[in-house]
């Protein structure tokens, strides 16, 4: 019965089958997805051979939640800006009680290059992290390991700017303090990653966070001054 068996899960000639490919799409467990959601720094349990997927996932999240909050921004504002001057007349009283790095952006970007700077912004937070983590952390990461982690953790963050988005078309203040208030908390969500990922001990953890976190600002404007 047995050699039965392996003749039916043997190719002709005794060779072994090819493996169908598998598609990733295909074994996307829901509640792995929304635990990420509710707790981003759980991607540290992903598996980045077989769950990168969720890295994926969680960066696009990320990137689409980036680009609806500024479209949702420039829908709200422009109409509002016709006929008054200075974009920056109108809104100099949010600008001075929560200084808030939109509003100069929005002013010499337009929607479709916010997108390609949020992309760019998650990839060089992914590079950022992982280059100083392998030179000063206890524990090198590939970059599939970086990609599935960091991405991972983008997808809170990408549904805190989906409802800042929504919430411009409210108020644009609120929107714009609410993006802004994700955006920091995505920031200390990926410090804590690293710090846990590269096993960074307790005397390196503030040379750890500057320089990841200089080094990916620094980053981060230089691809902005190239786009503006």
């Amino acid at each position: 019965m047995s050699d039965n068996n392996t003749s039916l899960e043997n190719a002709p000639g005794g060779a072994p089958a090819p493996q169908r490919p598998t598609n990733p799409a295909a074994n996307i467990d829901g509640q792995k997805l929304l635990g990420l959601l509710k707790n981003p720094t759980a991607s540290v349990k992903l598996q980045p051979a077989t769950d990168w997927i969720y890295g994926v996932i969680g960066a696009a999240i990320g990137v689409i939640g980036f680009w609806f909050f500024v479209w949702a921004l420039h829908e709200e504002t422009t109409p509002k800006a016709s006929g008054l001057g200075d974009l920056g007349d109108l809104f100099g009283s949010l600008t001075r009680a929560f200084d808030s790095p939109f509003w100069s952006l929005y002013g010499s970007m337009g929607a479709g290059k916010y997108l390609i700077l949020a992309v760019c912004a998650i990839a060089l937070a992914a590079v950022a992290f992982t280059l100083v983590g392998n030179w000063i952390g206890g524990r090198k990461r590939t970059w599939q390991e970086a990609a599935t982690y960091y991405g991972g953790t983008q997808g809170q963050t990408g549904a805190g700017l989906l409802i800042a988005g929504i919430l411009t078309f409210i108020s644009a203040e609120l929107g714009s303090l609410v993006a802004t208030l994700f955006l920091l908390l995505s920031l200390v969500v990926l410090v804590i990653q690293g710090l846990a990922l590269h096993e960074v001990s307790r005397e390196r953890v503030f040379p750890y966070i500057y320089q990841s976190v200089g080094g990916f600002g620094i980053a981060t404007y230089i691809v902005y001054l190239i786009f503006t």
